[in-house]
């Protein structure tokens, strides 16, 4: 290998990261407290003030700017003793097209005790045209946990002109009630993308696709009706609800990605209103 090789090799691995964030929320009482906070760059959370009777916000933020070939990020989220809490992320997460072939893994770790509340927030997660990307989400849930969790993919960034046409999207879920798998699921993409995206059987030209899961004690059944209804308002997108071992499970496909925000986001509020008591909005933030 020529020096200026070796060189472009060396600057290659300086350039990706490593980052974790390890977060520990105890209820206290009606406040929720911060009990361990363990971060490492690229990976930071902020804590913005929650309108009063929301639940403790905290902001997950990748201060390098997205995702290139080779990032390692794992974020863990624990709340325990009736702790209730938002975790969101701060802006939409950018995985940039892979110059090595490698991907960047991302994995995520929630874990929810007796009698909490968690949200897990997601923004968008744009896949860039050849881009690579591999994230696992894991739940452990008690079986008093009530849970809102989510992710939202962009196919490539159409409003510059870009379709995916190559690369790997592997996007896989977990969830556990008390230690027992009640739901598996994994999203699969690669080699030729733009293939499967117009695929009538597949993702028959849609731009963003998005997974919202639920876990609501007792609520599941009559909340699933009412989640149904809601998507039929929704005409730009294809979607379906449906309950599987005590969990509701959402699936939205939609040819822009603001039809899919859109709805997401419509059964979010209403999911958190009536599986909560909170406000049927999301944070600022989460529509900057």
């Amino acid at each position: 290998m020529s020096p200026d090789g070796a060189r472009t090799d060396a600057a290659i691995r300086r350039q990706t990261a490593v980052g974790r964030l390890g977060l520990v929320l105890r209820g206290d009482g009606p406040v929720t407290r911060l009990v361990d906070l363990d971060q490492a760059a690229p990976l930071r959370a902020l804590f913005p003030h929650p309108v009063p009777g929301e639940p403790l916000t905290a902001c997950v933020a990748n201060t390098g700017g997205g995702l290139v070939a080779g990032d390692r990020l794992s974020v863990s989220v624990t709340v325990v003793e009736g702790a209730r809490a938002m975790v969101m992320a701060q802006a939409a997460e950018k995985v940039y097209r892979s110059g090595t072939g490698d991907a960047a893994e991302v994995s995520v770790s929630l874990t929810a005790g007796a009698e909490s509340w968690l949200e897990w927030l997601p923004r968008e997660t744009i896949v860039f045209d050849r881009a690579r990307l591999r994230r696992e989400t894991v739940l452990n849930l008690d079986p008093t946990a009530h849970v809102l969790a989510g992710e939202i993919v962009v196919l490539g960034r159409r409003a510059h002109g870009e379709t995916l046409t190559r690369g790997l999207i592997r996007d896989t879920w977990a969830v556990r009630i008390s230690g027992r798998l009640v739901w598996a699921d994994a999203l699969h993409l690669e080699g030729d993308l733009a293939r499967a995206g117009q695929a009538p059987a597949g993702f028959a030209g849609a731009e963003a696709l998005a997974t919202l899961i639920a876990r609501l004690p007792g609520q599941e059944a009559a909340l699933t009706d009412a989640v149904r209804t809601r998507l039929e308002t929704h005409d730009r997108v294809r979607a379906g609800c449906t309950t599987v071992n005590g969990l509701m499970i959402c699936r939205i496909l939609a040819p822009a990605t603001v039809a899919a925000l859109g709805a997401f986001a419509d059964v979010w509020t209403l999911l958190r209103q009536a599986g909560g008591g909170h406000a049927a909005s999301l944070p600022r933030l989460w529509s900057i």
